[in-house]
């Protein structure tokens, strides 16, 4: 019994640490990423103890984390409509050019047909192409074992999307869409994180 206390205390730090980070990343603060990313090298360094690997860690985080979202995030807000994505659609040079994210997405759907269907598929291919890094790197200094880091990304990946449009509906007082959804996946992210070193 105390061993599943042990677990659910470190899931629940997770959720909170990976929310509050998550939104810190997302917000205007200067180096917001760099912070969010310091805070998983923390969780490696408590894991190992090593140095490199806290140091891996962080610079799988900033890897994964620093393509372009723009369409993604339009497309996954509840009141876009196809009209007003296809004309935003021309200043969304930044997203998933780099990661195949655009490509992936666009072999699914048309984005000007089925833009939710888009940046539905777009959003998990970000989500893969975040967390496979850091994953990645958690298994290679003995972090994460390798069973626990494949449905870690799988599902962070799936999951990202969802976590977007539940942000979106929920009605948290002045909070506003992505300030929600944000510190929601930064949660759900948290908590994964948290079951996969620590548990």
């Amino acid at each position: 019994m105390t061993e599943v206390f042990e677990i659910l205390i470190i899931v629940l730090a997770g959720l909170v640490v990976g929310a509050v980070l998550n939104r810190v990343r997302g917000s205007k603060i200067r180096g917001g990423a760099w912070i969010a990313a310091a805070g998983l090298a923390a969780a490696t360094f408590l894991d190992t103890h090593a140095y490199i690997a806290a140091l891996a860690a962080l610079v799988g985080y900033i890897a994964g984390e620093s393509f372009g979202w723009t369409a993604w995030l339009y497309g996954l807000k509840r009141d876009m409509t196809q009209a007003k994505f296809n004309e935003l659609l021309p200043q969304f040079d930044d997203t998933g050019r780099l990661d195949g994210s655009w490509w992936f997405a666009s072999l699914c759907a048309d984005p000007r047909q089925d833009f939710r269907k888009f940046s539905t598929l777009g959003m998990m291919w970000r989500g893969f192409v975040w967390w496979m890094p850091v994953f990645a790197m958690l298994w290679w200094f003995g972090a994460v074992e390798w069973w626990k880091a494949i449905p870690a990304v799988v599902g962070l990946g799936i999951v990202m999307p969802f976590a977007y449009r539940i942000g979106d509906a929920l009605s948290l007082g002045r909070l506003r869409y992505l300030q929600k959804s944000e510190t929601l996946y930064g949660a759900v992210y948290g908590g994964v994180i948290a079951a996969a070193m620590f548990a």
